[in-house]
């Protein structure tokens, strides 16, 4: 009977020890603050910001997990996940732990607002960021850090609205110039336009003038061309046009022995006043001679001066 209860008092150590070591097994493999230091000093801070975020979520009253979680975040440069976690743990009734949330959450802004290209987004962040350390100043005005990063900002945030509006005068003053160009390009290209018209128009009036204002040269061609025309429409034939000609010869010879005949102006006076001077017997001679020339005359046959040809029908 003694030995039984002896080796049950030893049993029942056994096992009591037993579980000792299973709760201690438990208690060291399960997340704690000595943990997420060991984490954060190995540099590790993906993981001590896990073990901070579950001790933050297992003890919700205790805002320092949550700042410690930010900071760990900080470290591994997830600035969006800092912000979070500054901004949960600035709600502390602690006003220490708060100013140092503000602060440390205008870090991050400013941080997230560094490597943001865009114009707008970085402006934003860094607003905010100045309204994080401000906050942080009013708490506690001796915080030297947190005044120097107020003023540091606010000069970054200054300088960076001046290039903006450098660029944006650039940019303006580009696209004045390439508007420029492309009026002058659009005003030459109307100019060239309207000198090939003006051209052409000058062209095709030349054109017309030369068709409706012909030379001399050119009408008496036409004019011959005319006669021809009307020549070859009412042929003559050789011998009509000599008897035309030889007919023309004897009127134009009947015309001067005609003339021949009458006498001269001023010669008639003459003889008149020549016969009041002459002798008798020089009147019957000229008398005579006067009959003479008229028999001749009217006696004479005309000599015909053509050349007549026959043609055989």
């Amino acid at each position: 009977m003694y030995l039984e209860k002896t080796l049950s008092q030893k049993s029942c150590k056994i096992q009591m020890c037993l579980m000792v070591g299973i709760l201690l097994t438990v208690v060291l493999c399960a997340d704690s603050p000595r943990k997420a230091a060991d984490y954060m000093k190995l540099g590790q801070y993906d993981d001590a910001m896990r073990v901070y975020a579950d001790l933050a979520a297992r003890k919700p009253d205790d805002s320092r997990y949550l700042y410690n979680a930010g900071v760990a975040a900080y470290k591994a440069q997830k600035f969006q996940e800092a912000q979070e976690y500054f901004d949960a743990s600035s709600l502390s009734s602690d006003l220490g732990l708060q100013q140092q949330s503000f602060y440390n959450r205008g870090n991050a802004l400013y941080k997230s607002g560094e490597s943001e290209a865009e114009f707008e987004k970085k402006t934003q962040l860094w607003k905010e960021a100045l309204d994080q350390f401000d906050h942080a100043v009013k708490l506690n005005d001796t915080d030297k850090l947190a005044t120097e990063n107020l003023q540091f900002v606010k000069t970054q945030l200054e300088n960076l609205q001046e290039q903006e509006q450098e660029n944006q005068s650039n940019e303006d003053d580009k696209q004045d110039q390439d508007k420029q160009d492309q009026d002058k390009q659009d005003q030459d290209k109307q100019d060239q336009d309207k000198q090939d018209q003006d051209k052409q128009d000058q062209d095709n009036q030349e054109d017309s003038s030369e068709g409706s204002n012909q030379d001399p040269s050119s009408e008496e061609d036409q004019e011959d061309l005319k006669k021809g025309d009307q020549d070859h429409e009412n042929p003559e034939k050789p011998e009509e046009q000599e008897q035309k000609q030889s007919s023309k010869s004897d009127e134009n010879q009947e015309e001067e022995e005609a003339s021949a005949g009458q006498p001269e102006e001023g010669k008639g006076n003459e003889t008149e006043t020549a016969a009041t001077t002459m002798t008798p017997q020089q009147a019957m001679q000229l008398l005579e001679s006067a009959k003479d020339e008229a028999k001749a005359l009217i006696f004479k046959p005309l000599e015909n001066k053509r050349n007549q040809r026959f043609k055989d029908w």
